[in-house]
């Protein structure tokens, strides 16, 4: 496994940690009101060599794609373009979005799924689901069937949806479909971000099993703001690296 760390568009100053520290970048613009900004903090990427990923909007109009309105849903597959585009400009290998509880139906979420597929394919970029609304289970039962659609297990949401022994179950049934990490910890109630090894969730396990399926992507720490930066990262890898190979 390979580490790397989330990075705000407007906390670009991170990325010297991520230089330092030799960490992939999972860049995010969380907001799409902010993409300007966004698109202009990064051009700081174009100039490190790191690896780059990149992190979808949570938050703005017509960003979710089950629409069941059909020209609301074409508008956010136009907006996801968008990004990718984005991506692409800065080199990131990979996209993450997050899940969607489809309550405008399964039907036009599944529609644009596999536009998203072909438009994945075409511009070579991964993109992985992360699962944000839906448990891991739900994600890969949704996307199996879909080509080039991925998931990002996202070790401190699956935590509180399915528990350690539930994640352990799921590497051993969708180990194929999991092609990038979210690590971050908790006590299996709230969504605090904490340091790895500060909850409740059995990552000695759970790196094992990684170990055992050979993944090798990467684990971005996804860490609360309240934790210093640099702090985080060094308690967070020397954590970590005891369970890996």
């Amino acid at each position: 496994m390979h580490f790397g760390f989330r990075v705000f568009h407007h906390r670009v100053w991170e990325l010297e940690l991520c230089n330092r520290y030799g960490l992939g970048i999972e860049y995010r613009i969380d907001n799409d009101s902010e993409f300007e900004e966004g698109g202009k903090n990064a051009k700081l990427l174009e100039r490190i060599l790191l690896p780059v990923f990149f992190h979808y909007p949570s938050k703005g109009n017509y960003i979710w794609l089950s629409h069941s309105d059909e020209e609301a849903r074409k508008k956010a597959i136009e907006k996801f373009k968008k990004y990718l585009d984005l991506s692409k400009r800065i080199k990131a290998c990979l996209l993450v979005i997050h899940d969607e509880t489809p309550f405008g139906g399964l039907e036009p979420y599944l529609k644009s799924l596999e536009e998203v597929s072909k438009l994945s394919k075409r511009k070579r970029i991964k993109v992985c689901l992360e699962n944000t609304h839906l448990s891991p289970f739900q994600v890969c039962e949704l996307i199996d069937d879909i080509p080039n659609l991925y998931l990002a297990l996202d070790l401190g949401h699956a935590n509180i949806q399915i528990g350690s022994n539930g994640i352990l179950a799921f590497l051993d049934k969708f180990w194929y479909k999991v092609e990038h990490l979210h690590l971050h910890d908790n006590y299996g109630v709230h969504d605090q971000h904490l340091i790895p090894g500060d909850g409740n969730l059995d990552y000695e396990k759970i790196l094992k099993k990684l170990n055992d399926i050979n993944f090798d992507g990467f684990g971005i720490l996804e860490l609360n703001w309240d934790i210093p930066p640099e702090e985080g990262i060094k308690r967070s890898l020397a954590f970590l690296k005891r369970y890996l190979k």
